[in-house]
């Protein structure tokens, strides 16, 4: 059986690999992404991730909210709102603003 030493320093090589590789950006990213995945699943363990699918869960559900509020139309692309006038113009509950803005 593999331990997770192992993975994780036989992933280390790969990426260490990969980095002096002539391979183009776009492949180097593409494979370094691929290989920071099994990085992390390796560290992380196999009970947390139900945690990931809660948690992703949570941020679709607030995404959709806030895209059902407008509130990406209300939101200025430079500069900043404040979460009281961001509830304030979507006309919805403060509190619920800054929990799906979280």
């Amino acid at each position: 059986m593999v331990t997770v030493s192992e993975t994780i320093s036989d992933l280390a090589t790969q990426l260490s690999g990969l980095a002096k590789s002539s391979s183009s950006d776009a492949e180097k990213r593409s494979a370094a992404a691929v290989i920071a995945r099994q990085i992390l699943l390796a560290s992380k363990g196999p009970f947390s991730d139900w945690m990931v699918r809660a948690f992703n869960s949570a941020e679709a559900a607030s995404l959709r909210l806030l895209l059902d509020w407008g509130a990406f139309e209300v939101i200025p692309m430079e500069g900043t709102i404040s979460y009281t006038e961001l509830a304030k113009q979507l006309e919805a509950d403060f509190s619920l603003v800054v929990y799906a803005g979280c």
